[in-house]
């Protein structure tokens, strides 16, 4: 899975990768795609939903990605 959402992110030169699911294949994979998706120059940005449904950026979710 890390491997094959790399190449397609490297293909495409960006990406949004969503993950909303608890599949344990998902959440054991997740550091190592992090970490590689960091390697590679990718920002992690979270996203979470305002009380009216739309959606706000945290900026210190990009920074500790960053750091």
């Amino acid at each position: 899975m890390v491997k094959r959402t790399i190449a397609r992110l490297e293909r495409q030169g960006k990406g949004i990768l969503l993950f909303h699911d608890r599949r344990l294949v998902t959440v054991k994979a997740l550091p190592l795609l992090l970490d590689e998706l960091k390697e590679r120059g990718f920002r992690v940005a979270h996203i979470v939903a305002k009380a009216q449904g739309a959606a706000a950026l945290k900026p210190e979710a990009d920074q500790s990605a960053a750091s």
